[in-house]
């Protein structure tokens, strides 16, 4: 008789490799200088090869198409205007105080970088994962729920590591301010967790794991200096490892 694995090796999974990866790309593309860009390329595009070439081993990729859950635009609609309407209190007050698109996470100057890196990122992701399927990826209930999960993290991204951490960032050193907003988005996924009846267990590996990638994303974030490239490994990571 098969036993299910110990909830901490949850700790080990695909999801916790790309977090780790995140951080590792963006922090060899930490500076603004031309070379340190290619740097960060170049490590990815290595990490894919790598990838791709553990994946070729027989075996090693699931022969069986993952299944497409059914995702209706109904439901897209409702995930977007929720996660719409949980950031908007938080971006309007950093707007009314004149704090501009900066303080969101959303500078224009290292936008194009953040989206590029992000990208290389989430196709390894992608590859970590155990829904490595063009099948799976093209379908339009993925297409759907991808694109809700975007504006998941979009908005988490802008609240926690775009308002939050920077604010922080300015009471405090950059170390406490990234173990405290890591903490505080861990513990408010709380609510949510208890609401789908997670028990004590998981509820314990959830929590490490969301803290995890919290103080991933906000290592991340000091060297991004953009939330976009981080929603979208977001994103793919929900999808991914969903």
């Amino acid at each position: 008789m098969e036993t299910a694995p110990p909830a901490f090796l949850d700790l080990l999974s695909p999801a916790v490799q790309g977090l780790v990866l995140t951080v590792v790309a963006y922090e060899i593309a930490g500076g603004r200088r031309p070379t340190e860009g290619r740097r960060a390329i170049g490590f990815v595009a290595f990490a894919l090869v790598f990838i791709a070439a553990a994946r070729a081993i027989p075996g090693a990729v699931p022969v069986a198409v993952p299944e497409v859950s059914a995702y209706p635009s109904s439901r897209l609609a409702v995930q977007l205007l929720t996660n719409a309407v949980l950031a908007a209190p938080c971006v309007g007050w950093m707007l009314w105080r004149r704090r501009g698109a900066a303080a969101l996470g959303l500078a224009r100057a290292d936008l194009s970088r953040s989206l590029a890196i992000g990208a290389l990122v989430s196709i390894a992701c992608v590859g970590l994962s155990d829904r490595l399927s063009l099948t799976f990826w093209t379908a339009p209930d993925t297409l759907r729920l991808l694109l809700a999960q975007v504006g998941v993290g979009l908005s988490e991204e802008i609240v926690f590591r775009g308002i939050l951490l920077g604010s922080l960032m300015r009471r405090m050193s950059t170390s406490r301010a990234e173990v405290l907003s890591a903490t505080i988005f861990s513990v408010v996924h709380i609510p949510q967790r208890l609401a789908h009846g997670t028990g004590a267990e998981d509820l314990m590996v959830d929590l490490t794991l969301l803290f995890v990638w919290g103080w991933c994303f906000a290592i991340a974030m000091r060297r991004a200096r953009n939330v976009p490239g981080l929603a979208l490994v977001h994103a793919v990571i929900n999808v991914a490892n969903g």
